[in-house]
């Protein structure tokens, strides 16, 4: 009975590891574009602004977290659980920057058009943070650390193996 839970347990975290690993594609694809263009304006001799700079470098960070995170959490070692979590929370904090960044802009504008401008980018950002929230969720799951616990197939028999 015990073994079948720790199997199920085991396919389950196999499942939520692969999962992360489909989420977390897209945040580095995204990540990684605000990375260029936050330094666009540097690239055509406009120099950058201090803002472009803080978000280019924390964005580079958050994908560079990310991608060695899911190696390393497919290669079942529990620091690449860790440095998905890091990485998915920099996004999440990211996301929420620049929603209020999006709001403080629109506060500012003085046309007409700014409820328009205000609900696409507030659905846009929601919706990006739509990923990292789910990539948290599936590697704090209790299933992905008993998979992580859990190790390689076979490693607890070869183990046995080499003992006797």
């Amino acid at each position: 009975m015990s073994e079948d839970r720790s199997s199920d347990a085991r396919n389950t975290g196999a499942f939520l590891a692969f999962l992360t690993t489909l989420l977390v594609v897209p945040g580095l694809l995204a990540h990684g574009s605000w990375v260029f263009a936050s330094f666009e304006g540097w690239a055509h001799g406009h120099g950058i602004r201090p803002v472009a700079l803080l978000g280019g470098v924390s964005n580079a960070l958050i994908a560079a977290v990310l991608a060695a995170g899911t190696v390393v959490l497919l290669l079942r070692r529990s620091l690449g659980r860790w440095m998905v979590v890091a990485g998915a929370s920099g996004a999440v904090v990211a996301f929420l920057v620049e929603i209020a960044r999006l709001l403080v802009r629109i506060a500012h504008l003085e046309d007409g058009d700014t409820e328009a401008f205000l609900t696409m980018g507030l659905l846009f950002l929601c919706a990006g943070l739509l990923g990292p929230a789910l990539t948290l969720v599936c590697t704090l799951s209790g299933s992905t650390g008993e998979w992580l616990r859990q190790g390689p197939r076979g490693s607890s028999a070869g183990a046995e193996h080499r003992r006797t």
